[in-house]
């Protein structure tokens, strides 16, 4: 598959006051508006070699990939697949923002071991890609965490837009607030784009991964697990969101039944 790569840095929109006074938010939220897929390698044994889920506990996980058996880290890469045919019900003409926001997972007092949302430090980075038709979870498809590349995607998808890239610190109990990640779709460069996807009833992603070989992160998926077994961790935080503003003219594709909750369903 022929891979297009375009870098694309995060901007913040400004929106004019009389503007933003007619604008319409659309939030999407967690699993309940948009799926997670946990994309990964496995370490053999009670693993299986390849990691593919779909996310519905406490967390979702980003590492990059460490080979030294003393100390190693396995590859792993999230997606959060937008649909946009649930989310619109017609065509929208502009958009004035598009904002996806995460937030670091903490285990919760009960749980058996304190985990902080930044295990290791190190640096991740946040791609778009519009290549969203095929399913993820299905092996036939092979997705899987590519060892050669830095980001662990290599050429998986027909095109690949860079947003944003941090480093992180590793995080102190009682010193480090619960991190949180929010980006800006830099939409005069791909408006457009996501416009198209839109009203083809599309699906977009966003990807989130390692670009170095010393993160560790989890990060709240928005769903409260259970505790299974005497060793679970359980995890919160707030859950990810996906939030497009539309200016007034281009209100006319509003979600599905005037309001989220007819579109809402899980996936």
């Amino acid at each position: 598959m022929k891979k297009s790569t375009l870098t694309v840095a995060a901007a913040s929109a400004v929106v004019a006051l009389a503007g933003a006074a007619q604008a319409q938010t659309v939030t999407l939220t967690g699993p309940q508006d948009f799926s997670i897929h946990q994309i990964g390698e496995g370490v053999g044994g009670f693993l299986p070699p390849v990691i593919r889920r779909d996310v519905v506990d406490g967390r979702f996980q980003v590492n990059g990939r460490n080979p030294d058996p003393s100390n190693r880290l396995f590859g792993q890469w999230t997606a959060i697949n937008v649909d946009t045919s649930t989310a619109f019900s017609g065509p929208v003409d502009q958009l004035e923002r598009l904002t996806l926001t995460i937030g670091g997972a903490e285990t919760r007092p009960d749980s058996t071991a304190q985990l902080y949302p930044i295990l290791f430090a190190g640096t991740m980075s946040i791609y778009l890609t519009t290549d969203g038709d095929d399913n993820l979870l299905d092996a036939a498809n092979g997705y899987d965490w590519i060892d050669d590349s830095p980001n662990g995607i290599g050429d998986q998808f027909s095109d690949l837009f860079l947003l944003d890239t941090r480093t992180f610190a590793t995080g102190q109990a009682g010193v480090d607030p619960t991190p949180s990640w929010s980006v800006d779709v830099d939409l005069a460069a791909l408006g457009s784009v996501i416009l198209d996807q839109i009203n083809s009833g599309s699906t977009f992603r966003f990807i989130i991964t390692g670009i170095d070989d010393s993160v560790a992160s989890s990060w709240y998926s928005g769903v409260e697990n259970e505790r299974t077994s005497p060793v679970t961790n359980l995890y919160t935080g707030v859950a990810p969101t996906v939030e497009f503003v539309i200016p007034a003219p281009g209100a006319m594709g509003l979600l599905a039944g005037m309001g989220l909750l007819a579109a809402r369903r899980r996936r």
